[in-house]
């Protein structure tokens, strides 16, 4: 835009971080966050080609970051044996990008840098640690906070999480537009590397654990049990996620969002998986039990100067690993804001070029999300992950749909040779 915006985010999490540091370099910036400082949770994150190659565009130091480029993605049965290997390179070597992890607390300290470091272009975002917003007028921009205050804003950007409170605003729609359980949950965890070592060893096993592989590690009794691992900060950790049908998880445990693992739970619902899988998860580091949610497609994300990016728009489950990648292109969309050539257009004009791109994006990779729980055939999910992992960025995307073209174009799929 010619002149100068006050915007204000609503949420300092990954997406509203993300979003910060991509406007902070023309114009005015507020991040409003109810927590007091850094409040992600001991997880990883993976995060596709296209979001490690927006993201390190902007500064983003993957030596700080811990970040690992992934080989390869194993899948095995709940006793070791091997089902299928994919070499990542077979992917991300015509993509132009890799496939990685990283621990989330440490992509989180990256991205306040990024939002408020004078190292980087424009004036620093400032954050409001501690404040809570009470309500928002979507079309005006005037967000009103619980303490009094209140913040006149040109454009206001709605990353405050699957539990929005901003949604139901943006939608003209009560609180029942909030993600609903999925019917599975999932114990996430993370165990130091030394000690997952100890663990192979005193078990017989001679490969490295700490290997930079995702290992899939399946029931295969129709019971839907998953153990899912990978190594971030620089393979000092591994991070572990045990998934479980609901209704096999005692209810005062998953009838909250998310709740400590009562002692010995893993162990009980995984009692038939290898015995190196219960030790890992009696070796966890404050393990929690997060119930995981979906949320169906929205109609919009946006209304008047208001829009909602990440979770608070298109929570989907871990089961694509696109949730970050997802809440990343979202915050480099608002590039368009930058740009002199989208300077005739008003805010809401250019919010609702962001969404045409943007959620027909997101609502494509929850929907495959879906079938994904189920293992679909090998051709859908070799397109799951040349869709997922290709994305030429908002402005050639809205060129592609000005032209009549699909947005994005699969060049290397070819869905003969994947059946």
């Amino acid at each position: 835009m010619a002149r100068k915006l006050n915007v204000t985010i609503v949420g300092g999490g990954i997406s509203g971080l993300l979003a910060a540091r991509v406007l902070r370099e023309k114009h005015n910036v507020t991040v409003i966050e109810r927590q007091a400082g850094n409040h992600e949770f001991s997880a990883a994150i993976t995060l596709g080609p296209t979001a490690i190659n927006i993201v390190e565009s902007l500064g983003f130091d993957r030596k700080r970051g811990g970040t690992m480029a992934a080989e390869k993605v194993l899948v095995w049965n709940k006793n070791f044996g091997r089902i299928s290997e994919n070499i990542t390179k077979k992917y991300t070597s015509k993509l132009n990008g890799e496939f990685t992890f990283s621990y989330r607390r440490d992509v989180w300290d990256e991205f306040l840098r990024l939002a408020t470091s004078n190292e980087f272009p424009g004036s620093p975002a400032n954050v409001l640690w501690g404040s809570t917003v009470g309500n928002v007028d979507v079309e005006s921009g005037t967000v009103y906070l619980d303490d009094g205050r209140k913040i006149e804003s040109d454009l206001v950007i709605a990353a405050d999480g699957i539990r929005s409170s901003v949604r139901h605003l943006v939608l003209q729609q009560e609180e029942s537009v909030h993600a609903r359980p999925s019917g599975s949950s999932a114990f996430r965890f993370t165990v130091p590397g030394d000690v997952v070592r100890e663990i192979h060893l005193k078990h017989g096993r001679t490969d490295d654990p700490m290997a930079p592989n995702m290992n899939l590690y399946m029931s295969m009794d129709g019971t839907q049990r998953t153990c899912v691992t990978y190594p971030c900060r620089s393979g000092q950790i591994l991070s572990c996620a045990f998934v479980a049908p609901d209704k096999l998880i005692a209810r005062e445990t998953v009838e909250s969002w998310a709740a400590e693992a009562e002692e010995g739970e893993i162990r009980r619902l995984f009692h038939d998986f290898d015995p190196l899988f219960l030790d890992l998860a009696d070796r966890a580091v404050k393990p929690r039990c997060w119930r995981l949610r979906d949320q169906d497609p929205l109609h919009s994300y946006t209304r008047g100067c208001t829009m909602l990016i990440g979770d608070a728009a298109h929570a989907m489950t871990p089961h694509l690993g696109q949730g970050g990648t997802q809440a990343i292109e979202d915050a480099a969309a608002f590039d368009l804001f930058n740009d002199p050539a989208y300077d005739a257009y008003s805010v809401p004009e250019i919010l609702q070029m962001i969404d045409r791109v943007r959620r027909q994006r997101a609502t494509q990779i929850q929907t495959w999300t879906r079938e994904f729980q189920g293992w679909k055939k090998r051709a859908l999910e070799e397109k799951y992950t040349w869709y997922c992992w290709s994305y030429p960025g908002i402005k050639e995307c809205l060129t592609r749909l000005d032209a009549g073209l699909e947005m994005i174009e699969l060049k290397h799929f070819n869905e003969t040779d994947a059946k």
